[in-house]
């Protein structure tokens, strides 16, 4: 049976900018020291669709790492562990849904390597409760993962504020707990078989020197 393969070598959901993302140096920090402990590449986060929030949770979690950032080393035997990210917007629950349907059908890799899914971490994409029709949806697709993690609307994250103690809704220290536990032990570092895209040309270079 040939598994679903996601990354940049089989065209992977990059997480593109989008409302409520951040890119600069301080928003990769993480929000508070204390939820940096966990292995930074215990695991790996699939942007379901662009804009679905990756950049802003990675430094808010304080861990993990894109995977449209990732490519593969030789090291690298797996299994890799995926949280998958989307919006509770129709589109962003709709690619969610996809992906577990897939996976589920297919089995899932990341560069090729067997990949776990976790869960799913659904942010917000609006402020407020979720009309009928997008709530009966999350309920749907919430029964396809093992673990479903809410993201509350942030309105200083949307307005471009980095994720930090202040802002930052406890909902995602839950998470990060969560994470730290089932990836502790257990899964692959990141950091030692695969590498962030362009690190190596980097090496290669100095070699060369």
């Amino acid at each position: 049976m040939t598994s679903t393969t996601w990354g940049l070598a089989a065209g992977s959901p990059k997480a593109e900018t989008g409302e409520g993302e951040t890119n600069d140096k301080e928003a990769r920090e993480p929000a508070n020291q204390d939820q940096a402990t966990g292995d930074l590449g215990a695991w790996c986060w699939l942007g379901a669709h662009g804009g679905s929030g990756v950049t802003t949770l990675a430094a808010a979690v304080g861990g993990g790492v894109d995977a449209s950032m990732l490519e593969s080393g030789p090291q690298c035997a797996g299994p890799l562990a995926v949280v998958v990210v989307a919006r509770t917007s129709a589109q962003g629950l709709g690619r969610a849904q996809e992906i577990a349907a897939r996976a589920a059908e297919e089995g899932m890799s990341v560069l090729g390597i067997a990949a776990t899914v976790l869960g799913l971490a659904l942010v917000a994409d609006a402020h407020g409760r979720l009309p009928k029709p997008l709530a009966e949806l999350r309920h749907l697709v919430s029964g396809a993962y093992a673990h479903v993690w809410d993201v509350p609307w942030v309105e200083a994250w949307r307005q471009g504020d980095p994720p930090n103690a202040r802002n930052t809704p406890k909902e995602v220290g839950r998470m990060a707990e969560a994470l730290r536990s089932l990836t502790s032990g257990s899964i692959v570092d990141l950091r030692t078989g695969l590498h962030l895209a362009g690190a190596h040309q980097n090496n290669d270079k100095e070699e060369q020197l």
